[in-house]
């Protein structure tokens, strides 16, 4: 016995073919509901009918067997072509522990050297040995724009540089990575300490690691400046200045024996080296390697200007 063939499917009230079980083939599967959507834009545009179909929690792409080919060559096409390039290792964004391991780092060495200093270590007189004198400095005795950064007149003016540096240290380590990012604010100390003596009288005294606290926030204003942000034009470019310049105003002029001039000047010296830093670091934290030999490089230059600095005042004794 055999009856008549079924009619043709009735056209789609939206211009695209209605398909029976029987005369459907399925060219694409995904969980997003907007890939999906994404997909049928594509088929719609080359004019194959085809419709998107609830499968449980997928979403199916389905079109007429004899439009197989065609749709699902296309589809592959279009994202092969939109199929964003693998990230370089060392562009992926680093961990919140990086940052923290460079603030780490950065308060063991500040509780370590007041630790010394307190104890009077090897009997010698480390606030003197090591403090930023504008004269000594200008004498030759630069090493104490380094060593200077890491003496403190006590525990409350430890505290409040410890705080202030870790946040602004891990901050910076999370872009830089942390060989690059604590040789860089220690760079910042010591330009601003040294411009400092020269432009104070020579009897100017000054120790602390505020300075080089102060070069991590303009080393970030730069990278705030240079970076791409999702905001609009002017929010890019002032935000970060206006920002910045209130914290400074904040921190830099509470007390009488704050020495608002280093902080300016470690501000302005973390904007000058965070610009070219920040060109340099644009696709993320350098390579471990590059990150080891600036990690330790800072390292050398503030136990060799300590080293320095007690030669001499066992030279002096």
């Amino acid at each position: 016995m055999t009856g008549s063939a079924p009619p043709p499917p009735p056209p789609d009230p939206r211009g695209l073919w209605s398909l029976h079980p029987g005369t459907r083939a399925v060219v694409a599967r995904t969980d997003d509901g907007r890939r999906a959507q994404e997909f049928s834009l594509v088929l719609r545009a080359i004019g194959i009918a085809h419709r998107v179909e609830p499968f449980g929690p997928l979403y199916e792409l389905v079109v007429h067997p004899r439009d197989a080919w065609r749709a699902g060559e296309q589809l592959r096409r279009y994202v092969e072509e939109n199929r964003a390039p693998p990230e370089p290792a060392h562009a992926r964004p680093p961990r919140r522990a990086v940052g923290l391991r460079g603030a780490f780092a950065a308060v063991v060495l500040l509780v370590l050297v007041d630790r010394l200093s307190a104890s009077a270590a090897f009997g010698l007189d480390w606030d003197a040995a090591g403090r930023a004198d504008a004269a000594l400095i200008r004498e030759g005795q630069v090493f104490r724009a380094a060593t200077a950064l890491t003496l403190h007149t006590g525990a409350p003016h430890l505290a409040g540089n410890a705080v202030f540096g870790a946040v602004f240290v891990s901050f910076t380590a999370e872009l830089l990575g942390n060989g690059v990012a604590l040789t860089a604010i220690v760079l910042t100390g010591v330009l601003g300490n040294l411009t400092n003596a020269w432009i104070q009288s020579p009897e100017h005294l000054s120790v602390g690691a505020s300075t080089a606290v102060f070069g991590a926030l303009g080393l970030l204003v730069a990278q705030a400046w240079t970076g791409k942000r999702r905001a609009p034009r002017w929010m890019q470019r002032w935000a970060p200045v206006v920002f910045g310049l209130a914290l400074l105003g904040y921190l830099g002029t509470e007390g009488e024996r704050t020495d608002v001039a280093a902080h300016v000047l470690g501000f302005l010296a973390g904007c000058g080296l965070g610009v070219p830093l920040a060109l340099w670091s644009q696709d993320g934290p350098r390579p471990l390697g590059t990150q080891l030999v600036c990690g330790l490089s800072g390292a050398a230059l503030v136990f060799g200007a300590w080293w320095w600095a007690l030669a001499t005042a066992v030279a002096s004794a």
